[in-house]
Formats: C-alpha cells, structure tokens, sequence
C-alpha cells in the first residue's frame, strides 16, 4: 500500500512540479499545463476558424504538433468556427465535429461521390448543407470528461460539465451535468440562485493576479465570501 509520503511526492512530482502559476510561468502560452500531459492549446492550433481562450487545456498524452489539432477538431476546414473560453478543462480523447464532417442525409445517397468525381457543382451542396449549421461555442470553466464527443453549431454555457464518452448534440445551459449518448442534462451543479452570481461575478475575466489571490475561495464553493470579495473588487456592485 502507497504510504502518505510517497502520495505526497507523487503529487508534488505531478503538480507543484509542473504548475505554471507555482513556478512563476504565468503566460497562458506556456505549453504545458498543470500536470503531464496536460497542455494549454492556445498556441498549439494556428487556425484562422479555430480560437480557445488563455488557460484552456487539454489532456493529449503523447500527441503534439498538428496531431493535437487533428485529433481534437477533426475535419477542421471551412468558415465555420469553434470557440473555446477560459480555463476550460478537456480529457483526452475529446472531439469537436466540424460541420464538415457531415454527409447530406436528403440526397438520396449519403457517399460523398465528389471526392473522385470533383467537381465545383456537386462540391457545393455539400459545402452549403455544412454552412447551415452555426459555429460550434464553448463559454468558460467548461469541464469534457474523457472521449466526449460535441457535434456541430453546439453552445455549451459557462461552468457545464460534459460526462466522459457523452454525445452531445444540443446546446448545454450554464452550469449543467451533462451524461449519455445523446446527451441529456442530468442535473444542474448549483441553485438557480447561485447559477445567476455566478454568471454575474465571470470570475474567469479577472486578472491572472486576482485569480491567483483568491483560487482558494473559488475551490471551495462560498458564495457569500465570493459575493464579499466580488464587492471589495467591485465597490460599486
């Protein structure tokens, strides 16, 4: 059995060793995350359609490079756009379906026969069926447990959770558990009450210092001291 000491290396190893924040590194550029294979993707995807928000993460064990890209936003062609928020939390495996991935269901074959018979005029519809749908958005503190999959023109609120291997294919509320294939709201993290503070206080737009300062009182679920900060930050409130 693991003693108490070896966890707690085992943690500082994995952690404290590797913190951005502890170690001083408090650009959101920094590659890696918080513990390995952890890697914020900001500067990792260079794509004009594609944009993810400081902190981001995603868990990609082995991957670099475009692989991280093709793997995480397959199809990833087109005008459409994926928008990924702050401090977003992605588990390995986690997919966001480009409309582009889609096949016409109302043609009466779903084979997308220009691929060896190119030409502009049967390209078109396929591409005019795929702008249909809107750009997929992620808001901010979105946690995507493991192999979570999210199809086409999705908006995931603030501060949801997506379940590991969920599908999701409608758009997720603020603060909602998500689980299953297809996806359904299994229950919301807090009150309606505490939902609305939350989305009012948009902790996630405070300065890296002010996060830093107060992470604690954002771990441990208050909301009566994070009302109380909010205000001293914000006297007008």
């Amino acid at each position: 059995m693991i003693s108490e000491q070896e966890w707690t290396e085992k943690l500082e190893e994995m952690l404290i060793g590797r913190n951005p924040i502890q170690g001083g590194m408090l650009n959101p550029s920094q590659v890696y995350g918080p513990c390995k294979g952890n890697i914020f993707i900001k500067n990792m995807i260079d794509e004009h359609n594609i944009s993810i928000g400081d902190f981001t993460y995603a868990h990609m064990e082995h991957l670099e490079g475009e692989r991280v890209l093709r793997n995480l936003v397959p199809y990833s062609f087109g005008n459409k756009q994926l928008i990924i928020g702050k401090f977003c939390s992605i588990g390995f495996g986690t997919q966001f379906i480009s409309p582009y991935a889609n096949h016409q269901m109302h043609s009466f074959t779903t084979y997308p026969f220009w691929h060896i018979f190119s030409t502009r005029d049967n390209i078109t519809p396929w591409m005019e069926d795929a702008e249909l749908k809107g750009n997929t958005v992620v808001e901010n503190d979105v946690w995507f447990g493991r192999e979570s999959m999210i199809m086409p023109g999705i908006r995931i609120g603030n501060g949801a959770v997506i379940a590991a291997r969920s599908v999701v294919t409608q758009n997720v509320p603020p603060y909602a558990i998500v689980g299953g294939n297809p996806g359904k709201i299994i229950r919301f993290r807090f009150s309606d009450e505490i939902i609305q503070e939350l989305l009012a206080v948009q902790w996630w737009n405070w300065d890296i210092d002010t996060i830093a300062r107060y992470h604690t009182v954002l771990m441990r679920g208050d909301i009566d001291q994070l009302k109380r900060i909010t205000n001293s930050l914000n006297p007008r409130l």
